[in-house]
C-alpha cells in the first residue's frame, strides 16, 4: 500500500511537470502570434481561460461525487477524455513559421553540420539569457515568479491533507470542489485586473511583492493554526487568488522586457527553479524532517515573510545607499 502510494505521488508529480511544461508553451505560441502591446491582455485571457476551466471542474466533480454519481476515481476519466481533447485542439492550431533554437531554415544552413547546428542553438540560447537577465527588472520579475510558484505548489499540493486534518475537530462536511471553484473564480478577477488595467507595475513594484509576500506568508501561518474547515476554505481562496493575480502580472512584465524568441525559454528556466525549491522543500520539511501538515503550513507561512523580510531590507538598502551616493557626489562638486 506505502508503495503503490509512492507510485501515485511521483506519477502526480510527472504530470504536474507536463502541466507546466504545456503552460509554458502555450503562452509562449500565443505571445509569438500577437503584438507586444498585446502581451497584457493576452496573458490575462489565457489565464481566466485556464482559471474558468479549472472552476468548472471543481464544480463538476463536487456535483458528481455528493450525489455518488461517480467517485473519485472515476473522475479520472473525465480528466483523460478533456487531456484528449485539449490536444486535439492544439495539433489544430495554426504553426508557428519556423523554430527559433534548432531548424531555422536558411540558406547557410545547408553547410552546417548537426553538431554545428547544435552549437549555434546553444550559442543563440546563451545569449538570450545573457540579454534577459543583464536586466535588473527582468531578474526581479523572475526571482517574484519562480519563488511565488513554489509557494502556490507547495499550498495547492498539501491542501486537502489539511483540510482532513482540521475536520478532526469540525466534523464539517468537506466542499473541496466548490472551494476550487470559488479561489479560480477569485483568480479570474484577479487576472482581469492584472492585465486590463493599465499600471506601471514594475514602478510599485517595491508595494506589490511586499504585500503579497507578507500578506501570503500571515494567511498560511493563520490557516496553520485555525480548528475551522471553513475559516481554511476563506484563506485557501484569498492566497490563491492573490497568486494568480501575481503570476499574472509576472508572465506579462518578464515577456515584454525580453527578447521575442526567448519567451519559452526564460519562463520556462523560471517555472524549472520554482519545481525545483518546491522537490528540495518537499524533502527537507516532509521527507527528513517528517513534520505534520499543520507544522508545514507553519513553515511554508514563515518562508513567505523570511521573503519580504529579506526584499524590504534589500529594497531599502539600495535606496538609502543610492541616496548617499548622490549626496556624497553632490559634497565632491562643491
Amino acid at each position: 500500500m506505502f508503495l503503490q502510494l509512492k507510485f501515485s505521488e511521483s506519477l502526480a508529480t510527472i504530470a504536474e511537470t507536463a502541466l507546466i511544461s504545456c503552460d509554458i508553451a502555450y503562452f509562449t505560441y500565443q505571445y509569438a502570434k500577437v503584438d507586444k502591446e498585446d502581451y497584457p491582455k493576452v496573458t490575462s485571457n489565457a489565464r481566466m481561460a485556464h482559471l474558468f476551466g479549472k472552476s468548472f471542474s471543481g464544480i463538476l466533480a463536487q456535483v458528481l461525487t455528493t450525489f455518488k454519481v461517480m467517485d473519485y476515481k472515476e473522475l479520472n476519466y473525465i480528466n483523460l477524455g478533456a487531456s484528449v481533447m485539449a490536444t486535439l485542439v492544439a495539433i489544430l492550431l495554426p504553426s508557428v513559421e519556423k523554430s527559433t533554437y534548432f531548424h531555422q531554415k536558411k540558406k547557410e544552413d545547408t553547410k552546417l553540420t548537426k553538431c554545428e547546428k547544435s552549437q549555434r542553438a546553444f550559442k543563440l540560447m546563451g545569449s538570450f539569457l545573457k540579454n534577459s537577465f543583464s536586466q535588473d527588472l527582468v531578474v526581479k520579475w523572475s526571482i517574484v515568479h519562480s519563488l511565488s510558484t513554489c509557494g502556490f505548489g507547495l499550498v495547492e499540493v498539501y491542501s486537502q491533507t489539511l483540510w482532513t486534518e482540521i475536520n478532526k475537530t469540525d466534523h464539517v462536511a468537506l466542499q473541496n470542489g466548490i472551494v476550487i471553484a470559488v479561489y479560480t473564480l477569485i483568480g479570474v478577477i484577479g487576472a482581469y485586473f492584472a492585465g486590463y488595467f493599465r499600471i506601471d507595475w514594475s514602478k510599485i513594484s517595491i508595494f506589490v511583492f511586499s504585500a503579497y509576500f507578507s500578506i501570503s506568508g500571515a494567511l498560511l501561518i493563520y490557516t496553520s493554526q485555525t480548528n475551522s474547515v471553513y475559516v481554511s476554505y476563506v484563506v485557501y481562496c484569498t492566497f490563491c487568488g492573490l497568486y494568480q493575480f501575481m503570476v499574472t502580472v509576472a508572465f506579462s512584465e518578464i515577456s515584454q522586457r525580453i527578447p521575442p524568441d526567448s519567451y519559452g525559454l526564460i519562463l520556462g528556466m523560471n517555472s524549472f527553479v520554482a519545481l525545483v525549491l518546491q522537490s528540495i522543500i518537499t524533502f527537507v520539511v516532509i521527507n527528513m524532517l517528517h513534520e505534520p501538515v499543520r507544522e508545514q503550513y507553519l513553515i511554508f507561512g514563515l518562508c513567505h515573510l523570511l521573503i519580504f523580510a529579506v526584499y524590504l531590507s534589500y529594497e531599502l538598502f539600495r535606496i538609502i545607499y543610492s541616496k548617499l551616493r548622490i549626496k556624497h557626489d553632490l559634497n565632491l562638486k562643491v
